[in-house]
């Protein structure tokens, strides 16, 4: 079920410090450091940012150097070093309080760093003294450095994640109304260019935090009881040139601190397969009636569902099971059914599973569960449990002080359940309602990091729903954390298919982005959850967004609802997904604050085809306005040796066009948003035969998919003067039909079709 990514994060590990270091000759980032404790930031020369405040609180005081308070205890100090990022040059200075406090020790002892990729920054505090209260009424207890902009900042835009599952990103033109609080980042910074810097914490990621109102600060969140002595926090500003790129190599810096490697798109059984699920938006997500009040009628419901998969061979490889299978609030038989509280104890509710509970549901489907988890309600069962000692509560939420005694025992109760993967939802709840989680230093860290080590003892992956912003950033630093929500619950017809710029997030931070799940019906689904009645009238939209997301897709209809067409158009009829190589990210376009393209998406995902080149694939919907779109907007070369250029292929329409920088892709301005109005279109390189007798094309590939080309698919492309040779995979028995576009002499579609006796087949495609 999961491939361990050692060896290959070793080697990803090489290859990404080689990029590093390749990058010099074109990013310039320099840090200035004065003997106050002012820093400055230029890039390419020009000085964007410029910080005269540093600050730390002790008790209720805020210990300023701009009014004494607070005085730095001599010059910086100068040395060279190297870490996991690489070598650098470091700046350090300690300050002390004027009137003595903490016995005149060192208050706060701060550190910046340049690397000599020319391209980050690492800033620093720890507290030697530590340990001391904090009663701080400002949104961070510490301050350093705190930017802003300077007479000479060229145009600078912003763009800040926020919110739950980072979807609230804000776009603005100005530094002067940035608004970022804790938990959110990264903060992004560029001009029309997109020459753009990202800035965000480095580690301690639940308390390290940046804020925004006009300027940029860097500090310890102001929610602290005290700070513990020798606690270290870093923060990364990271140049590059495009949103995309840079936050890829923003994400890659993240990830060697972490010592983590991006996920593959087949991480796991989850991630490489079709997958049902039954979380908020499905159609088995508290639906009410008999379910919630007659014994058993889940369970008899949910076998039916499979009889009827196996029946239309819909070829599901995994089950997710949300929060309605487990007690609540006061645990009572049929607790479950209770959707407005915390958990009471995580087995299952009798009313639910009768027979034989979860591993009784697990043994007639047969297919491995991913397993919901909400937050724990006061008063839960665990709070019996005397070795677990004192807890941390609040009205809605607690846990334990002793995080690894909890999940120790929390994970050895689910023997025959069939869990592979452990779905820890409400992040937000935890962070919120959970006293200690903004009190303590160190337990919001805590308590992702020790539910990680306890479920890889058990040999679970990790997917985070309702996450922070800081939360994507942690994951980064937790090994078999690989999927992560980024869209809100599911719900007929809405907008919750926008994904693009949280995805760019999840995939920097080593993540997989999740749509959630989605009706693949376009037809009414009655009797079941109120959010899951539809029609949905975008599903094939939530089908085409689930697969090139490059994370799971898990449709939640029905019994007897679901639309077999439309799914198998994601996987091979073995339910082997069928992606790019890459998640859908957007294009930078989407970043520019005046563009006309309103709340519209524009993206691309590619995959690389032995013997073919890249080949790309572009969704555009819900745009504001039509759009020119040119190779430079894909980072497609414009231009070779032999004038490479490319062939357009509207995946809905059949419509081919020549692309390249002389012919744009015109993408339609939406005239509707109920349906949503989108395009679809594959971009493939025209190849060039090694002689000029030779014809040429362009692979348009499996034209009955959404990723016409994919890896799991298409293994080789040769070809002569007279066919193409297309090694194909799949299921024995299954018809794969391959076309391509002929463009010399004449351009026409050629397809050609072969039934697979073995694993592996040939497409032989032949010219006109």
């Amino acid at each position: 079920f999961f491939r361990s990514p050692g060896a290959i994060r070793v080697l990803m590990r090489t290859v990404i410090l080689l990029l590093l270091c390749s990058a010099v000759a074109f990013a310039q980032l320099a840090v200035h450091v004065g003997d106050n404790g002012n820093v400055a930031l230029s890039v390419d020369g020009v000085f964007w940012l410029n910080s005269t405040e540093v600050s730390v609180t002790f008790g209720t005081a805020v210990l300023q150097v701009s009014s004494g308070g607070l005085r730095a205890a001599g010059p910086p100090h100068h040395n060279t070093g190297q870490d996991d990022l690489g070598s650098f040059t470091q700046y350090s200075l300690d300050f002390v309080g004027s009137q003595q406090e903490c016995d005149g020790q060192t208050l706060l002892h701060t550190f910046v760093r340049s690397y000599a990729d020319a391209s980050t920054v690492v800033f620093g505090q720890s507290f030697p003294c530590g340990n001391h209260t904090v009663k701080s009424t400002h949104a961070l207890a510490t301050d350093f450095p705190s930017f802003k902009e300077t007479p000479n900042t060229p145009k600078v835009h912003y763009s800040a994640y926020r919110g739950i599952c980072a979807r609230d990103v804000l776009v603005g033109s100005s530094l002067d109304r940035c608004v970022v609080d804790s938990q959110e980042a990264p903060l992004l910074m560029y001009t029309p260019s997109f020459r753009t810097l990202v800035v965000s914490p480095l580690q301690a990621f639940k308390t390290a935090a940046l804020y925004c109102t006009g300027h940029v600060s860097m500090g310890l969140v102001g929610t602290l009881d005290t700070i513990p002595q020798h606690f270290q926090a870093e923060w990364i500003v990271h140049l590059g040139q495009g949103i995309r790129k840079t936050m890829l190599s923003w994400g890659d810096r993240l990830l060697l601190r972490g010592n983590k490697s991006r996920p593959d798109l087949q991480a796991d059984r989850l991630t490489s397969h079709l997958s049902y699920w039954t979380d908020n938006g499905g159609y088995y997500h508290y639906p009410g009636g008999l379910f919630a009040n007659t014994t058993g009628t889940y369970q008899r419901a949910l076998e039916a569902v499979h009889d009827y998969h196996v029946q239309q061979k819909i070829p599901f490889q995994t089950w997710q099971l949300d929060s309605w299978w487990y007690p609540k609030g006061t645990g009572a038989t049929g607790s479950s059914q209770d959707s407005s509280v915390g958990g009471y104890h995580w087995v299952a509710d009798p009313l639910v599973f009768p027979d034989g509970g979860v591993p009784g549901l697990q043994a007639y489907v047969g297919l491995p569960f991913v397993l919901h988890h909400r937050y724990e309600c006061p008063g839960n069962f665990y709070q019996t449990l005397k070795e677990l000692g004192p807890w941390t509560s609040g009205p809605k939420a607690t846990l334990p002080y002793d995080l690894r005694s909890f999940f120790g025992y929390f994970f050895q109760q689910q023997a025959g359940y069939g869990m592979r993967v452990f779905e820890q939802d409400f992040l937000v709840t935890q962070y919120q309602e959970v006293p200690a989680m903004q009190s303590n230093a160190t337990y919001g860290w805590d308590y992702l990091h020790e539910m990680a080590l306890a479920a890889a003892q058990h040999g679970l992956n990790i997917q985070y729903s309702m996450p922070l912003p800081q939360d994507f950033l942690a994951a980064s630093q937790l090994q078999n954390v690989i999927t992560i929500r980024t869209s809100a619950d599911y719900e007929a017809n809405t907008d919750q298919w926008k994904i693009m710029r949280q995805s760019l997030l999840a995939y920097s931070a080593g993540l997989l982005p999740f749509k959630d799940t989605f009706l693949s019906s376009s037809d009414a689904e009655p009797g079941g959850a109120p959010r899951a009645l539809g029609p949905e009238k975008s599903s094939d939209l939530q089908a085409l967004v689930s697969i090139l997301s490059g994370s799971i897709v898990g449709p939640g209809d029905g019994y007897k609802m679901a639309n077999k067409t439309r799914l198998l158009q994601t996987c091979r009829s073995d339910g082997l997904l069928l992606k790019a190589d890459f998640p859908l990210l957007p294009a930078d376009v989407m970043w520019d604050a005046s563009s006309p393209l309103g709340s519209g998406e524009v993206g691309f995902s590619t995959t690389t085809s032995s013997g073919l080149g890249v080949v790309t694939f572009v969704l555009a919907a819900d745009l504001g306005a039509a759009y020119q779109l040119r190779p430079t907007d894909l980072d497609l070369p414009i231009s070779s040796a032999n004038n490479v250029s490319y062939l357009a292929y509207n995946w809905y329409t059949g419509a081919r066009q020549v692309f390249d920088s002389a012919h744009p892709l015109l993408l339609p301005a939406a005239q509707h948003t109920t349906p949503v109005d989108y395009s679809y279109h594959v971009i493939s390189p025209v190849a060039f035969g090694p002689n000029p007798h030779q014809p040429q094309f362009a692979l348009v590939g499996e034209v009955a998919k959404f990723v016409t080309v994919s890896r799991q698919r298409i293994t080789a492309v040769t070809s002569d003067t007279k066919f193409v040779n297309v090694n194909v995979q799949g299921e024995v028995g299954e018809v794969v039909t391959l076309c391509l576009a002929s463009i010399t002499p004449t351009e026409h579609l050629l397809c050609s079709s072969t039934a697979l006796s073995h694993t592996t087949g040939l497409v032989v495609i032949g010219f006109a």
